[in-house]
C-alpha cells in the first residue's frame, strides 16, 4: 500500500472516530517552517487556490521589537519548497548513499534541538541577562522597590526554565543496525513522494 493509501485509510479512521470529515487543506510542513527574521513559526493558510506560509509575528504586541524587521507580509508558497525538498530527500535516501546516511543519523548529536533543549536554554540566558541588568541597576542607584516586580518575574522564569531543562527526555540513541531497519521500513521513497 503507498502513501496515499496509508493515508487514506487514517482520515477514514479519523472520521469514523471523530464524525467529522477531514480538514479542507493538507499542509505538508505543518510546524516545520520558520520566519527566517523573526524565527516564529509560519501557519499555513490557503491563499488564491495556493497553499502558503505565511509568518504571523504581526499579532505580536505592537512595540515589539522583533517587528521592527519583520516585513508586514511574509509568504512562502508550498508548490515552490516541495520539489526542491523532495529531490534533496530522494537523494539522501537514495540506496548508493545509504551507509552515508545512517552515519549521519547515528552520528546525530543527542540533546539537539529535537528535545527542546536549545529554546529553553536561550530562555533561561535571557531570564539571567534581565537579572543582571536589575542588579546593575540596583547597584548604579535605582531603588530597588521599583524593581520587585521586574526582579520577581525574571526569576520566576529562570527557575520554570531550570526546572523545564531538568525534566526534557532523555535524548535517545539508535544504533546503525535500527536506522538500516528504519530505512527497510520507507520502502522505495523516490516513489513515495514522486
Amino acid at each position: 500500500m503507498a502513501v496515499t493509501g496509508q493515508v487514506s485509510a487514517l482520515e477514514d479512521g479519523v472520521r469514523q472516530l471523530t464524525g467529522s470529515p477531514s480538514a479542507k487543506h493538507t499542509y505538508l510542513l505543518k510546524g516545520l517552517v520558520r520566519c527566517d527574521i523573526c524565527a516564529w513559526k509560519m501557519q499555513g493558510a490557503a491563499i488564491r487556490k495556493g497553499i502558503y506560509y505565511r509568518c504571523i509575528a504581526r499579532t505580536m504586541a505592537p512595540e515589539s521589537p522583533v517587528l521592527t524587521d519583520d516585513p508586514k507580509t511574509v509568504n512562502l508558497r508550498e508548490d515552490v519548497v516541495i520539489p526542491p525538498l523532495n529531490a534533496w530527500l530522494c537523494q539522501v535516501f537514495d540506496p548508493d548513499r545509504r551507509p552515508e546516511t545512517v552515519a549521519a543519523m547515528v552520528g546525530a548529536r543527542p540533546g539537539g534541538s529535537g528535545t527542546g533543549c536549545e529554546a529553553v536554554e536561550k530562555r533561561l540566558k535571557a531570564a539571567e541577562a534581565r537579572l543582571r541588568r536589575h542588579q546593575a541597576a540596583i547597584e548604579a542607584g535605582v531603588d530597588p522597590a521599583a524593581l520587585v516586580d521586574a526582579m520577581n518575574l525574571a526569576q520566576a522564569e529562570r527557575q520554570a526554565a531550570r526546572e523545564e531543562l531538568g525534566n526534557l527526555p532523555e535524548s535517545a540513541t539508535i544504533d546503525a543496525a535500527e536506522v538500516y531497519a528504519m530505512l527497510d521500513s520507507l520502502g522505495d521513497v523516490e516513489r513515495a513522494l514522486n
